[in-house]
C-alpha cells in the first residue's frame, strides 16, 4: 500500500470513529413525568460553545500500520473480533456482497466503513471497525471492533453537589460500549433530580481512541424552599379546613440530605411534623426518621361542648437498600421501625373511645419490611409496593396483661392490642395517551389484617386521598381497599394569551371497601362507598397551584354525615398552595 493509500485510510478511520463525539448532548424533557406515589427536570437548550469540531487525533503507531499488505484479496471469510452488539444478520447482510470478490484497498476500507455505520446509526457515536495488521490466510479477513467507553465525567463549572455523585448517577445509565442513548437516559436522571433545574453537556474526545469524556454544565435549583397551603382534607370533628407552612431544605449538609418541617392547624387541630433523610454508601442505601406530634379538640356540634380532646405522637426510622436504581426500573428493600401513641379525654378526664385503649391511652409498636419495584417506559409507569408489618411488645405498646379479659362483655368482639400482622399492598399505574395530550392514573390500595387492631392501626377510607365525595375517615376499619380511577385532560398549556397558565380537567371514579375481621362486630360485614366526578387544576404561575374537586355519592355503605353541615358533604374538596424559594 502506498504512503498515499495509508495516509486516505488513517483519517477515514479518525472521522468515522470520532467525528460524531463532537456534537453537544441535550437532554430531552423526561417523556413520562408522574413519580410513583404512595401516601422533573426543565428541557435543556443547545450550549452553543458545545458545537466546535473535534481536532483530529493522533492514531498510534501500530494503527497506521493496520493495513493489508497485498494489494489485492479474494474474500472468503470475514472474522469479526470484539462485537458485542451486531447480530450476526446484521453483519452477514453486510459482509455477504463481498464475498468471493478480488477486493482492493479502497473495498476494504468501503467494507470496514459499512461496519462501522452499523454502529453509528444505533448511537454508538465512538465504536468503530478497524482493520489490523495481518496477512491474510485462505481468503480469511480479521476486522476488530473498538467499542467505545466512557472513561471520565467531569463539571465545567463550580457546583455545590458533589462531582463525584453526579458521575455516578450518569454512571448508571451508561454501559459499554457508550451510546448516545444512554448518555441521554443519564442526563434525563439528572434532571428529575430536584436540586438540578437543567443539564447541557458534550462529549470530548479522550488520550486513546474509542475513549470519551462527558463534560456538564449543571445549573442548580435552590434547595430551600418554604410552601404555604389552604386546604379542607382534615376531618371537619376537629375543622376541616387546615393552613400548612412547610419548610425544606433538600441539601443540608452538602451530602443530599433532606430536612422538612412543616405545621398544620385547623379550628381544633394544631400539628408538628419534622422528618430527615440521608443517602449513603454511594446512594445504595437510605437512612430516614420522622417525628410527628398533634393535639386536637372536637369542635363539630353536637360534640362540641363535651370537651373530647387527643393528643397525638408518631415516629418512624427507616432503612431503605436500593438493588437496581436506573432511569427506567428501581427496585428497593424497605425497613423501618414504627410508633404511634393516642391519648384521648372526656370533660377532662381520660376517656377510652376505642377498644382495646387502656385509660384513654393506646400505643403500638411495630416493625416493617417491604419491597418496591418501579418500571418507566417511553409513555406509561407501574409503580408496585408491598409492606408487611408486625406489632411487638416494645416502647410499652399497649398489650392484653396475663389473666386479664380478652373479649368485650358486651359484644363478645376480641379486644385488640399491639400483637398484630398487617399486609399492605399499593400500585400505581399511569399512561400517557396521544387523545388530547392526556394521561390516564390508576391508584391502588388494599390493607388485609389477620388480627382485631387499635384505632392508630385501622385502615381509613372516605376523603380526597382515597374515595372522594365523602368525609374524610368516613370509615375506620382493620382491613380496607380502595381504588381510584383518573383521566387528566390538558385544557390550557404554554397559551400566551393566557400568560402561560396552565389548566386540566380530571373527570374520576373511585371506589372504597372497609371491613373489621371479629365476626362479632357488624362492622364485620364490608361497607362500600364509591363516587364519581370531575375535578379542576390550575398552574397560573409556576409556583402556585390551585385544585378543586366534586365527587357524586353513588353508594354509601354504613355512612353517617354530620350533623353540623361541611363542604365535604357536599362532595367538595378544595386545595392551594404557593411554593418560594430564593432566586426562583
Amino acid at each position: 500500500m502506498s504512503q498515499r493509500q495509508r495516509d486516505g485510510f488513517q483519517c477515514a478511520l479518525v472521522f468515522c470513529l470520532l467525528g460524531a463525539v463532537c456534537m453537544p448532548i441535550y437532554a430531552a424533557e423526561p417523556s413520562f413525568d408522574l413519580e410513583p406515589q404512595f401516601g422533573g427536570g426543565a428541557e435543556s437548550s443547545p450550549d452553543p460553545g458545545a458545537s466546535q469540531v473535534l481536532p483530529p487525533l493522533k492514531l498510534p503507531e501500530s494503527s497506521q500500520k493496520s493495513v493489508i499488505k497485498k494489494p489485492l484479496l479474494r474474500l472468503k471469510t470475514v472474522v469479526l473480533r470484539g462485537n458485542t452488539v451486531l447480530s450476526e444478520e446484521e453483519v452477514k447482510a453486510v459482509v455477504t456482497p463481498y464475498i468471493q470478490k478480488d477486493l482492493n484497498t479502497e473495498e476494504l476500507q468501503s467494507l470496514r466503513q459499512k461496519l462501522t455505520m452499523l454502529y453509528v446509526n444505533r448511537g454508538y457515536i465512538n465504536s468503530g471497525v478497524v482493520i489490523p495488521e495481518q496477512a491474510p490466510v485462505d481468503g480469511v479477513l480479521l476486522l476488530q471492533v473498538m467499542e467505545g467507553k466512557l472513561v471520565e465525567v467531569f463539571l465545567e463549572q463550580e457546583s455545590t453537589l458533589d462531582e463525584n455523585y453526579i458521575a455516578r448517577q450518569i454512571a448508571k445509565e451508561v454501559a459499554a460500549p457508550l451510546s448516545l442513548g444512554d448518555i441521554e437516559a443519564g442526563i434525563r436522571r439528572l434532571e428529575i433530580n430536584p436540586l438540578i433545574r437543567r443539564v447541557d453537556g458534550r462529549l470530548l474526545p479522550a488520550e486513546k481512541i474509542g475513549e470519551a469524556r462527558l463534560g456538564l454544565k449543571v445549573e442548580e435549583n435552590n434547595p430551600f424552599s418554604v410552601t404555604t397551603s389552604l386546604d379542607n382534607h382534615e376531618s371537619p370533628s376537629v375543622g376541616a379546613e387546615r393552613g400548612s407552612l412547610i419548610l425544606e431544605h433538600l441539601n443540608l449538609s452538602g451530602h443530599r440530605d433532606e430536612l422538612r418541617f412543616s405545621l398544620a392547624a385547623t379550628e381544633g387541630l394544631r400539628k408538628a411534623f419534622v422528618s430527615y433523610r440521608l443517602p449513603f454508601w454511594e446512594d445504595l442505601m437510605s437512612f430516614g426518621i420522622h417525628y410527628e406530634r398533634g393535639t386536637s379538640e372536637v369542635v363539630e356540634r353536637p360534640f362540641d361542648d363535651l370537651e373530647i380532646e387527643g393528643d397525638t405522637e408518631n415516629a418512624a426510622v427507616s432503612l431503605g437498600y436500593h438493588f437496581i436504581d436506573t432511569l427506567d426500573r428501581k427496585v428497593s428493600l424497605l425497613s423501618g421501625i414504627e410508633y404511634a401513641y393516642s391519648e384521648t379525654e372526656l370533660l377532662d378526664q381520660p376517656y377510652s373511645f376505642s377498644s382495646g385503649a387502656q385509660q384513654g391511652e393506646t400505643v403500638s409498636a411495630s416493625v416493617r419490611l417491604g419491597v418496591e419495584w418501579v418500571e418507566r417506559w417511553d409513555s406509561q409507569l407501574l409503580a408496585l409496593r408491598a409492606t408487611v408489618r408486625r406489632g411487638v411488645d416494645w416502647l410499652g405498646s399497649t398489650m392484653i396483661e396475663e389473666g386479664a379479659a380478652t373479649r368485650e362483655l358486651d359484644t363478645g368482639a376480641e379486644i385488640p392490642d399491639s400483637r398484630f400482622t398487617i399486609f399492605l399492598t399499593q400500585a400505581q399505574w399511569a399512561n400517557r395517551l396521544t387523545l388530547l395530550d392526556s394521561q390516564v392514573l390508576v391508584n391502588l390500595a388494599w390493607q388485609q389484617s389477620r388480627d382485631p387492631l387499635l384505632s392508630v392501626d385501622k385502615f381509613a377510607i372516605g376523603g380526597k386521598h382515597t374515595v372522594r365525595g365523602f368525609r374524610e375517615n368516613a370509615l375506620l376499619r382493620d382491613s380496607g381497599a380502595y381504588a381510584n380511577l383518573e383521566w387528566r385532560v390538558p385544557l390550557l398549556r404554554d397559551n400566551p394569551e393566557w400568560s402561560g397558565w396552565e389548566l386540566t380537567a380530571i373527570p374520576f371514579f373511585d371506589y372504597g371497601r372497609s371491613w373489621d375481621r371479629d365476626d362479632n362486630l357488624t362492622t364485620h360485614s364490608a361497607a362500600t362507598l364509591t363516587s364519581i366526578g370531575v375535578g379542576l387544576t390550575a398552574r397560573p404561575m409556576d409556583d402556585l397551584y390551585m385544585e378543586l374537586f366534586y365527587g357524586k355519592q353513588l353508594k354509601d355503605d354504613d355512612y353517617q354525615a354530620g350533623q353540623e353541615h361541611d363542604l365535604q358533604d357536599e362532595g367538595i374538596h378544595f386545595s392551594v398552595s404557593y411554593r418560594w424559594s430564593p432566586n426562583t
